[in-house]
């Protein structure tokens, strides 16, 4: 399949180049333009969600990318092999693995849209969810399918709960640029994100998309993270966290990622008196949330004119 038509920056003329003409440019330019395409694509990874139970980084912009993989796919044929090694080497030398940059596609604007113009309330449907499940535990069966059925209801009352915790903080966070700014300002993957000057408009361009996609990749069930995500944005505190949620989320994990085994290699149990109590424990730990998140002051009125730059009145 022939490859499609592209062109490259090359900052030191502020030029476009076809691909047909890369090869023609100095080692240094090839260099130079094939590092603003990279730069433009790629992050190193240190600033991605870190969770040590979920596998280590969490990649949620694509990844991990080998520096070797994306270079000579994009530039193989078109630029010279001792460049690309060259910028290969270098690249590897800062990281080995590489995250990709959130674009405005890695967000379902219409899920968004739903969530916020329907007014659905996050604390509602996750007591639908839980008399959901509360009764599909209640169902009779053979005693091997009851036992399967248990152990995935279990793991969703924790789905549950990530779901509310997930379009509460998004739907809150819509709710007013200064939850946005305060939440951006406050939180280390942001304050750490290096912009370019040059790059600073089409950034800004894209950081409702960039917050979104972090927020939604997110693992709503790291507590102690959600916790901090809350505060930052909106001065909320989390209740403590009692143990029946805590073995929950662990449960959890042994029922997503062991199907039901512990790390020791023991088969877990889950019967309905274990779910309805989970289920008691979540509606009380969200319900305290929620009841802080309505007590927060209404979103202040856009402003139609600054005081110190009154608008004059334009005669016709």
């Amino acid at each position: 399949m022939p490859r499609k038509r592209r062109s490259y920056f090359l900052s030191r003329t502020s030029e476009h180049i076809a691909g047909s003409k890369v090869k023609k440019l100095t080692q240094d330019d090839q260099l130079a333009l094939m590092r603003h395409w990279f730069d433009g694509r790629y992050d190193p990874p240190d600033e991605l969600p870190y969770d040590s139970s979920e596998g280590g980084f969490q990649w949620i912009w694509g990844g991990p990318y080998d520096a070797r993989d994306v270079i000579e796919n994009e530039f193989g044929g078109i630029a010279s092999d001792d460049a690309i090694e060259e910028l290969v080497s270098e690249l590897r030398d800062i990281n080995y693995e590489w995250s990709g940059k959130p674009s405005d596609e890695d967000f379902d604007d219409d899920y968004l849209a739903d969530l916020i113009d329907s007014g659905t309330d996050p604390l509602l449907t996750l007591l639908g969810s839980m008399n959901e499940i509360e009764s599909a535990a209640k169902i009779k069966t053979s005693a091997a399918k009851q036992k399967t059925l248990h152990k995935l209801l279990f793991a969703n009352v924790i789905t549950a709960l990530e779901t509310f915790l997930g379009d509460s903080f998004m739907k809150t966070l819509s709710a007013s640029d200064q939850y946005l700014e305060d939440f951006v300002f406050k939180t280390p993957h942001f304050r750490n994100t290096e912009i370019k000057l040059c790059d600073i408009f089409e950034r800004f361009k894209k950081i409702d998309a960039e917050v979104r996609s972090y927020v939604l990749a997110h693992n709503w069930h790291m507590l102690k993270e959600s916790g901090m995500m809350f505060k930052r944005a909106f001065d909320i505190k989390f209740p403590e966290t009692p143990p029946t949620i805590a073995n929950g989320i662990r449960d959890r994990h042994d029922i997503v990622h062991r199907n039901g085994k512990t790390s020791g290699g023991k088969d877990g149990s889950w019967d309905l008196p274990k779910i309805l109590a989970l289920n008691k424990a979540v509606l009380a730990f969200a319900g305290a949330i929620d009841d802080q998140v309505k007590k927060l002051p209404a979103p202040p009125a856009p402003k139609t004119d600054d005081p110190e730059f009154p608008v004059e009145p334009v005669e016709i």
